[in-house]
């Protein structure tokens, strides 16, 4: 009859030779997976592993600050202090000296006073549980994990609740502080339909920058772009292209609008000025309590002129800069040579006017 031997099936008429040969190549088998399995493989198994360092406590200590791997820590161990233990031993160090760890947070009530001396120094309340953990780990050398799940298991007789220790601290002393630090999080802006008391009655007006000097670094090299657009029609009542915008006025309606709309600023200043002054002579009949005469309003609810310029560079707006910048980068134009500014400003305001005109 056949017999086993570790899982395997071994014959009795197998020659005996056979037999004690393949015994003996399995236990020299077992006896290397033995050695390769062993914890500390550059000590000598508790026996001359080095003298431990005399600040032990506080490398240990600074190993769980910087959040290191257990495998970092008896590198750096043997590499940089000649000291040579294993993964047992280090555990071992760490409960006896108290190493204070993620793992093992101190108590909760001095978790929640480093969390809200953290809270007090960040005035602006930006810093979020990431950067908070970080700041304690940092200055005051506790580290604190920011959501820690603790498991019950059938061997633990003492059932201890699941907590988050930053991220619940944070919510508790400033409940508003998420909502504030990811503004995409809150609800979005209810939108309504565009509605007008007449046609010409609003008009919207605002200035086109992709062009300018600060979009093409070419130095004084600029095209500024303003517009005007009906609320009631949607009708392009203005569009120009301009060289030089502090050489040139705002843009010069056709008619007196009931009221202008831009984006809120220190720039309409004086346009606000005029077309007050407009309307109180031409129009003395209606108040500005009655119907404003200037209003300012958020860039993102300026619509009907902001969707104008979207539409623009979409159109041959893209086209426009790329041909610019090709003379930049092709060395045709040199712009520290005041000519060749002069010509731009010259040549480029009548081509970009040339494609507004075509674009309206």
């Amino acid at each position: 009859m056949p017999w086993s031997y570790a899982g395997e099936v071994v014959s009795y008429f197998a020659f005996p030779a056979t037999i004690a040969h393949e015994l003996g190549r399995r236990k020299v088998n077992r006896n290397t997976a033995a050695v390769n399995r062993m914890v500390n493989s550059h000590g000598h198994n508790g026996h001359e592993n080095g003298t431990p360092p005399e600040n032990l406590r506080e490398i240990l200590q600074q190993f769980a600050t910087d959040s290191k791997l257990l495998q970092e820590h008896w590198d750096i161990l043997r590499m940089q202090h000649n000291y040579s233990i294993g993964k047992t031993t280090l555990k071992n160090l760490n409960c006896k000296h108290r190493i204070v760890s993620a793992r093992w947070p101190p108590p909760e009530h001095v978790c929640t006073t480093l969390i809200a001396k953290q809270m007090a120094e960040n005035v602006t309340g930006t810093n979020g549980p990431n950067t908070i953990q970080k700041r304690i780990a940092l200055q005051d050398g506790v580290p604190i994990a920011r959501q820690v799940y603790w498991s019950l298991h059938p061997s633990i007789s003492v059932f201890t609740v699941f907590r988050a220790i930053v991220r619940g601290t944070m919510h508790a002393l400033d409940p508003g502080g998420p909502a504030r630090r990811f503004p995409s999080k809150r609800p979005p802006k209810v939108r309504s339909t565009l509605t007008d008391s007449a046609v010409y009655y609003e008009v919207h007006l605002d200035g086109h920058e992709k062009l300018n000097f600060k979009a093409l670094r070419m130095g004084r090299a600029s095209i500024d772009m303003y517009g005007g657009r009906c609320h009631g029609s949607w009708y392009i009542v203005h569009l120009t292209a301009v060289p030089n915008a502090s050489a040139f006025s705002k843009p010069v309606l056709p008619e007196i609008p009931i009221q202008i709309t831009v984006d809120g600023g220190t720039e309409p200043q004086y346009m606000f000025q005029f077309h007050e002054q407009l309307r109180a002579q031409f129009l003395p009949e209606i108040s500005s309590t009655d119907a404003p005469a200037c209003v300012a309003l958020k860039s993102s609810d300026n619509i009907p002129i902001k969707a104008l310029w979207s539409y623009f560079v979409k159109y041959t707006g893209h086209d426009l800069k790329a041909a610019i910048l090709l003379g930049k980068t092709e060395n045709y134009i040199n712009v520290a040579n005041e000519l060749h500014i002069d010509l731009f400003h010259w040549l480029w305001s009548r081509i970009v006017q040339n494609a507004v005109n075509q674009f309206v």
